[in-house]
């Protein structure tokens, strides 16, 4: 079974395309979360943020329409983990 992928657009403009396995995988990472770009419909960047890099989900939190997103991701640099929050979700879509 595919990864189902939704598209998150957040009440900044932040657009957010998150694949969510159907198991964990090899590095027990649930799912991926890529930001997406100004230049593809996103908000402006931020050297942080690493847009385009897919990265890699522990967890997820409930997400849904009129609250922010909350992921457990891959570290950055030498950390074995980063959270994400977003700001306050607008839209969600399945497109995958």
């Amino acid at each position: 079974m595919a990864a189902t992928t939704s598209r998150i657009t957040t009440l900044t403009g932040s657009v957010y395309e998150f694949a969510l396995f159907p198991e964990p995988d090899e590095n027990n990472f649930i799912g991926v979360l890529r930001r997406v770009p100004a230049a593809d419909g996103g908000a402006p960047s931020a050297p942080m943020r690493r847009d385009e890099e897919p990265l890699g989900v522990y967890r997820v939190g409930v997400v849904e329409t009129g609250k922010p997103a909350v992921f457990l991701l891959q570290g950055l640099g030498q950390l074995p983990f980063t959270v994400r929050t977003t700001s306050i979700v607008q839209t969600i879509e399945q497109v995958a």
